[in-house]
């Protein structure tokens, strides 16, 4: 019988364990609580919906990369299900004066920043690059809480990765600590925590041309197109797809977007299924320009069509500016596998 309690009591524990979140640091007053390390996937190995939260979202695997991006960008739904938790649990987020009602993120191009109405699947817009990063790792600890999951925080304040950022007026955002294998980490390249993240620009660029390993969507092209940004004749089918697409086929912009968003996955999807990488909204990177501007990807529905490009080399291809908020930009997440 004593050999059976000492057991119980460690089949207790491992459960104990198993149902704490991703954090490192106290869990106490209403705080989202510490955990450990994991290695579950929201979608699956090969990609798939969510599980743990109420708005299912999917995140897709880039072959032959280390890391999952998402299907789509975050929409108003998933960012008000979350947000709405994260508040309740201690998370603060960016307020500004171009937010109605002092309320952060917004339904797209509307005004609306409440309760999800019918737009509620446009991206969610008028969030800052700081509440962007913030809401990654709000996301992570949602997971945690509500599916026991193992997922780690990617951005602490300390060296030593034991206090995630919890708030978006944190001014270790500047120059956050990235969860790795090393302590005093501050690169990307060297994450290993498996929560969510913002990708840096080199991901958003490999997710964007991918095809099949070998052949890619050129950089004058949008991403999912078969033919240059500005092309005048008939496209020839790169990606094997079937489809013969342009730039108005697979981006909303200006031309083509009735001067607002739309709803994700409005447009036609490239080649590993990822929806609205050359329009809607400007997604925020990783990546710092210079000081504190950061990189946009992707083009918006209020943009040129010429701002579909996928050319990652010149910055007049890329948005870089203020990490304030914009009507305009938006955000997609990633994950490190």
């Amino acid at each position: 019988m004593k050999k059976l309690s000492r057991v119980v009591l460690i089949l207790i524990l491992i459960l104990v364990l198993a149902l704490t979140g991703c954090g490192g640091g106290s869990g106490g007053s209403g705080n989202p609580g510490g955990g450990n390390d994991g290695d579950g996937n929201p979608g699956g190995d090969s990609g798939g919906s969510s599980g743990y939260t109420g708005v299912a979202f999917t995140m897709v695997p880039v072959p032959s990369q280390s890391y999952e991006i998402a299907e789509t960008e975050v929409t108003y739904e998933l960012w008000y299900e979350v947000t709405t938790w994260a508040v309740a649990n201690g998370y603060q987020f960016d307020t500004d004066l171009f937010v109605k009602d002092n309320v952060v993120g917004r339904e797209g191009s509307s005004t609306n920043s409440d309760a999800p109405t019918a737009k509620k699947q446009h991206p969610v817009t008028w969030v800052s690059w700081y509440s962007a990063a913030v809401w990654c790792n709000a996301l992570t600890e949602y997971y945690a809480a509500k599916g026991g999951t193992g997922y780690r925080c990617v951005y602490y304040q300390d060296k030593n990765y034991q206090t995630p950022i919890r708030s978006a007026g944190d001014s270790s955002l500047d120059n956050p600590y990235i969860y790795a294998s090393a302590t005093g980490n501050q690169d990307m390249a060297a994450c290993t925590a498996n929560g969510f993240r913002l990708p840096t620009i080199d991901e958003w660029y490999q997710a964007a041309r991918y095809i099949d390993g070998t052949n890619c969507y050129p950089d004058d092209y949008a991403s999912g197109a078969d033919a240059a940004y500005d092309a005048t004749e008939a496209p020839t089918d790169i990606d094997g797809d079937g489809d013969y697409r342009l730039t108005s086929d697979v981006a909303r912009y200006s031309a083509n977007s009735g001067g607002s968003t739309w709803s994700v996955k409005s447009k036609s999807p490239n080649k590993l299924g990822l929806y609205d990488m050359s329009g809607n909204v400007w997604e925020w990177c990783t990546d710092i320009f210079s000081g504190s501007t950061r990189y946009c990807r992707g083009g918006s529905w209020n943009y040129s069509n010429i701002s579909m490009r996928l050319n990652a080399e010149d910055p007049v291809w890329l948005e870089a500016g203020s990490p304030y908020p914009r009507a305009y930009r938006g955000f997609r997440l990633a994950r490190t596998n």
